[in-house]
């Protein structure tokens, strides 16, 4: 039996993950940003401080297009992204509002902490995507950086 505290807090847990995603997303931007402007190999704090206000200040899907728009994204990456950013839209605009009906009775809590937990694995898989990709960035910046220092 789902109790509405039980469903504020599953709701609250998808909204942590969402957001860790979006953080994962913009850290992501901003090593590409690094990348592009040399700040790997020449340090500059305020514009990369500049960078990040901007890209912070982009909604989720314009932070996806930026992204899009900076790097080859494989098709099934890209398509995993847009599903993140249904989900993420779903949860934050009128989720509550949609399902004031289902809050009235156990099987609709019921069913609405399964959607949850549902979408906070699908926010989660994002995350990790995204992650993978910082990675996989961090490690080609430090690579050129090394080999640029054995010039």
């Amino acid at each position: 039996m789902a109790t509405v505290d039980e469903v504020y807090g599953e709701y609250g847990k998808t909204a942590e993950v969402a957001q860790t995603f979006e953080h994962m997303l913009a850290t992501l931007l901003l090593l590409i940003e690094c990348g592009l402007c040399g700040w790997h190999n020449v340090p500059d704090s305020e514009s990369a401080q500049k960078a990040l206000d901007q890209i912070e200040a982009k909604t989720l899907g314009g932070k996806l297009t930026q992204l899009r728009n900076a790097v080859g994204i494989d098709p099934q990456i890209k398509d995993r992204l847009a599903k993140a950013l249904m989900y993420r839209n779903k949860l934050m605009h009128g989720w509550f509002y949609k399902h004031d009906e289902a809050m009235e009775t156990n099987a609709g809590r019921e069913a609405m902490v399964g959607e949850l937990r549902a979408t906070r694995t699908e926010m989660g898989e994002a995350w990790q995507l995204s992650s993978d990709m910082w990675d996989l960035m961090h490690q080609t910046l430090t690579q050129q950086k090394g080999a640029k220092k054995g010039e």
